[in-house]
């Protein structure tokens, strides 16, 4: 792979017992709607 992504944020993710914290699913939340991935229209990584 080359080039740089297009997706500039860093998350820490780290879990709680077998649990997310709930401000890290509430991150990765906003990255997924900011970047429409998940849908048709996903990015290319």
């Amino acid at each position: 792979m080359s080039g740089r992504s297009p997706i500039e944020e860093i998350l820490n993710l780290q879990t709680f017992g077998d649990k997310a914290k709930p401000y890290q699913v509430k991150q990765v939340r906003n990255l997924l709607l900011k970047y429409k991935l998940g849908t048709n229209d996903d990015i290319s990584l």
